[in-house]
């Protein structure tokens, strides 16, 4: 996404005062003047955060930091979470010298809208590749012990072609974690695939 559809996003009164309140019990020790001028800003990436959260965080940094007039505008704030263990906040600044909203304010917001009331996929290619990678490791991990000795590299990328092809359900993704299929379809591929003699014979 080009930054240029972002910019023009309207910024109210209660946007600014939203983005410059303090969360309950949060505590800061850090050098940025949060709540003053700064917002801690949205979490982006949790520790429990999906492939959907994962890539849409990973490409929004990407695209801010190509930006070289955004520097020194945003920050990636860590913290403690009761529920999630750690989070990732995108800290920003919100109103410049004059007290006006800021260019960041407007992308970062803008970002957000759109994911929200648009699409919820801001890079389609780079989502499906890191789905098709989980789901060919989540295979790899159900299916390894269904052979008897080390099997040869690429198994899993061959199981992976056969069910998108005959069985395409068992390789669909719900839960924006990869597709598992479970360790019988897998082995019902394996053997689909002459893999027979390279099974365990107690899994046959």
């Amino acid at each position: 996404m080009d930054f240029s559809d972002l910019e023009n996003t309207d910024i109210t009164d209660n946007d600014i005062k939203e983005a410059l309140t303090r969360p309950m019990y949060f505590g800061y020790h850090g050098n940025l003047p949060l709540f003053e001028t700064w917002s801690l800003g949205p979490v982006i990436r949790t520790r429990d955060s999906n492939l959907l959260e994962e890539s849409n965080a990973d490409e929004l940094e990407k695209l801010l930091e190509k930006d070289e007039s955004l520097e020194g505008e945003w920050d990636i704030v860590g913290a403690n979470h009761w529920a999630v263990g750690w989070v990732d906040h995108l800290s920003f600044r919100v109103v410049d010298e004059n007290g006006e909203p800021t260019r960041i304010f407007r992308i970062v917001k803008g970002w957000f809208d759109f994911l929200r009331e648009v699409y919820p996929i801001m890079n389609e290619s780079d989502y499906n590749e890191r789905w098709m990678k989980q789901t060919i490791e989540n295979i790899s991990r159900e299916g390894w012990c269904l052979f008897g000795d080390e099997p040869k590299e690429g198994w899993e990328d061959e199981v992976f072609s056969w069910l998108s092809d005959h069985k395409p359900s068992e390789v669909e993704d719900n839960d924006n974690m990869g597709a598992y299929p479970e360790r019988e379809i897998i082995k019902e591929a394996l053997l689909k695939l002459g893999y027979e003699d390279d099974l365990d014979p107690d899994y046959l």
